[in-house]
């Protein structure tokens, strides 16, 4: 566990108690000593004014010395690591955001957020398989041509997707939770957590471990995300989608928004397309302009890539699939190929990462 001073433990606990960032912010503004402050019998008149009457009332009830050993104690057993904004280690990148958060609770390597490779990637929950492709196939050359790292929340959908992609190319991914490092939500993703804590990424939060995310801090989170971003790109977000509050959060701290567009009659893109419609120069669809923002030159990449040759029938697959998904019977008529030697030939393709099989005996370039 971090090396936690005594004043830092106590914000901690004050964390713990339910107080807000605000009131332990005017906290410190009353005193550099908080943990001596909160630890008395009776609390001043100024330090129960700024905690409250009911918070103040449950410190006076306590133990406070006793109740922060425990805390340091928990944090330990759980190894969970620590970083306050009394710390010099706390990232830079998050310090001067508008309602910057004031404690980080992680599990892996908080010095990813002190590089400039970062770029936050939000999108649906309910993305299509065109966004879950799109995803796949910007993320993977976000990593291996720009060395870049991405950062998104670990919800279902899109933001799986993206830690998934990451890790699978060999780079490194930062999930942000909208609640406890010890409440991952879903579920469902804790081994993903764990993935991406084991390849050197890292999975933080600024609400105590044991918090349940509500739907008050799955918006409040984005901020972070944004915060701690060079860019945001945007694949797939509904109307009403959290992914928008991202961008909005983006636009507020100046920094780059990049959006892919989607299908208009789908749902699911009608937020993104509506952000391009306002901000045009955010149309976005392909890797180029992101890795420009972070100073590489798409055209040198591609120099030095080994770009794989079709063969003839090969090329004829990916072109019937050029419009969409198809299924291998669909596939067998547009190409008057029989279903044993197409099926031999998409296997292939498959395996060599050119075409996708999805669920449904669908295919896909």
């Amino acid at each position: 566990m971090s090396n936690l001073n005594n004043n830092e433990l106590a914000i901690i606990y004050l964390d713990y108690l339910g107080v807000s960032r605000k009131r332990i912010l005017n906290l410190l503004k009353l005193t550099t000593n908080p943990c001596e402050e909160i630890c008395k019998i009776k609390l001043s008149n100024e330090v129960r004014e700024i905690l409250g009457k009911d918070k103040a009332d449950k410190l006076e009830e306590f133990d406070v010395k006793e109740s922060i050993k425990n805390l340091k104690s928990f944090l330990k057993e759980e190894k969970i690591e620590v970083v306050t904004i009394l710390s010099d280690e706390f990232p830079e990148s998050l310090i001067n955001i508008p309602d910057a958060p004031i404690i980080i609770y992680y599990n892996g390597d908080i010095t990813l957020l002190n590089q400039d490779n970062l770029l936050g990637v939000v999108g649906t929950r309910k993305p299509t398989s065109y966004g879950r492709t799109i995803t796949q196939t910007f993320v993977q050359e976000l990593v291996t041509k720009g060395n870049i790292i991405t950062v998104s929340g670990l919800a279902y959908g899109i933001d799986s997707e993206v830690a998934r992609s990451a890790i699978e190319n060999g780079g490194k991914t930062i999930a942000v939770l909208g609640g406890g490092i010890r409440k991952i939500y879903p579920a469902s993703n804790t081994t993903l957590a764990e993935k991406i804590v084991a390849t050197g990424g890292l999975v933080m939060s600024e609400y105590f471990p044991t918090a349940r995310p509500t739907q008050y801090t799955f918006p409040e989170r984005n901020r972070i995300i944004s915060g701690a971003s060079k860019g945001v790109l945007v694949i797939e977000a509904g109307e009403n989608s959290g992914s928008l509050i991202t961008a909005n959060f983006a636009i507020e701290q100046g920094k780059e928004l990049f959006v892919v567009p989607g299908n208009i009659n789908n749902i699911n893109s009608k937020g993104s397309n509506k952000l391009i419609e306002e901000l045009p120069h955010t149309f976005t669809i392909s890797t180029s302009n992101i890795l420009k923002m972070f100073g590489i030159d798409d055209n040198e990449c591609a120099k030095s890539e080994n770009v794989h040759q079709y063969t003839m029938e090969e090329q004829r697959v990916i072109d019937a699939l050029s419009n969409g998904e198809k299924t291998i019977d669909e596939l067998c008529e547009i190409l008057k190929e029989d279903f044993k030697s197409l099926n031999i030939l998409l296997t292939e393709m498959e395996i060599g990462g050119i075409i996708k099989k999805l669920t449904g005996d669908y295919y896909s370039v």
